[in-house]
């Protein structure tokens, strides 16, 4: 590659410039290594060109030079077009590399003063967090609801809205800019947006999203003035927005299991009541089969057959044994029902202490309205128990009066 031999000829050379020209000057041993590699270095011309070179005080063509042994005064021409990739430190790097803005990160560049080259193993701290922030940009840019970019300048934005408010939230504009005080950031850790634009098989992933775009319009809103550079405040305080989105997407979660609850309650507490209904219905309707046996103590009062009496007797207290039966299978469902209920509520009393205040009360008033229903209808059993057997005391009661 081009830039590997520039690289190699820039630590070869002995500089007599001060570093920050874009005319590289020094002297170089005119060995056939050196005279090879700049023969090669001035067959490209997007790095730069060599203005002059010097062999004993006479200036000559690149394609003169020859091995010899002696030294070389010559002087390099950096291009102005930006394709050459070398620049003289990180400020000039970021400050002209105009991709860096849109999140693109050059693959092949290097750093005069840190004498940095990007293909090389060794890795600096300053290019690994510019690298970050490029990724940042990128996968902002992913959960953007739109971004602009109107030519190869600085105009590139970002614009996100709060969801939930959308008719009435102002748009957030980030226009992405790596600026020297960035490089002071220390950990900036960007998994949390990573995992949010590849975690294609969740489910939820889109309501995750929402809450991270409302989470940023949260974030600018504090920031007081308008002028402020909103870019720059995320890159800066990154670490406290992260905070900032996981608080709001547990709250999410958190409002959304309660509304869950909720609703689960509901259902339970209108299953409960449901199912008491049904067995108060039922054993209505075989309570008014009761009537018929007091009709019968009626007969039986005013029979003075005995046998016809006896009969009358037998069949009142089958009636009576029967629906005392019937009471007794309707206790049992009954209590299978609240037993179930018990457990029901139980699991939901033990997590109580985990709702908010309205679900805790929903909570108490659900299972103190279940509670008097079921201590209605225990006394109704007893009730419908007595009422069932009295016929059969009546007619035990007049023929004890008669002996």
């Amino acid at each position: 590659m081009s830039l590997d031999r520039f690289v190699e000829f820039y630590r070869s050379l002995n500089r007599s410039d001060d570093h920050s020209s874009a005319r590289i000057a020094g002297t170089l041993f005119c060995s056939k290594e050196n005279v090879s590699l700049i023969q090669s270095l001035s067959k490209d011309k997007n790095i730069g060109r060599f203005e002059e070179i010097f062999l004993g005080g006479k200036d000559i063509e690149v394609d003169e030079l020859t091995e010899l042994d002696a030294n070389i005064d010559v002087c390099y021409s950096l291009s102005s077009s930006g394709e050459s990739n070398v620049y003289f430190n990180i400020t000039n790097f970021i400050e002209s590399d105009k991709n860096l803005c849109f999140g693109v990160f050059p693959r092949n560049f290097y750093i005069i003063d840190d004498n940095y080259y990007s293909e090389e193993e060794s890795i600096d701290v300053k290019y690994q967090l510019i690298e970050k922030i490029c990724n940042l940009i990128r996968n902002l840019s992913e959960l953007a609801h739109y971004h602009d970019r109107k030519n190869e300048g600085l105009n590139y934005t970002l614009v996100f809205v709060n969801e939930s408010e959308i008719a009435n939230s102002r748009p957030v504009v980030f226009k992405p800019t790596i600026t020297s005080d960035m490089l002071d950031v220390h950990d900036l850790d960007i998994s949390v947006l990573s995992e949010l634009n590849n975690a294609n098989e969740n489910k939820n992933i889109a309501r995750e999203k929402g809450v991270f775009r409302a989470s940023l319009v949260e974030f600018a809103s504090k920031l007081d003035s308008e002028e402020v550079d909103l870019f720059k405040s995320l890159v800066l305080g990154w670490n406290g927005f992260v905070s900032l989105f996981k608080r709001n997407f547990d709250t999410y979660l958190s409002g959304f299991a309660f509304q869950k609850t909720k609703m689960e309650l509901a259902k339970a507490e209108l299953s409960v009541a449901e199912q008491f209904s049904k067995i108060l219905g039922e054993i209505s309707g075989k309570i008014l089969s009761i009537p018929l046996s007091f009709v019968a103590v009626v007969t039986y009062i005013g029979n003075n057959n005995s046998n016809q009496r006896f009969v009358i007797f037998i069949g009142v207290l089958i009636a009576s044994l029967v629906i005392s039966l019937m009471i007794s299978n309707q206790k049992l469902q009954f209590e299978r029902i609240v037993n179930a209920k018990n457990v029901i509520f139980s699991d939901l009393e033990l997590k109580k202490k985990t709702y908010p205040v309205d679900i805790r009360n929903i909570l108490d008033d659900t299972i103190k309205n279940l509670s008097k229903s079921e201590v209605k209808l225990k006394r109704l059993f007893s009730v419908f128990q007595i009422v069932s057997w009295t016929p059969t005391f009546c007619i035990l009661f007049i023929f004890l009066l008669s002996k």
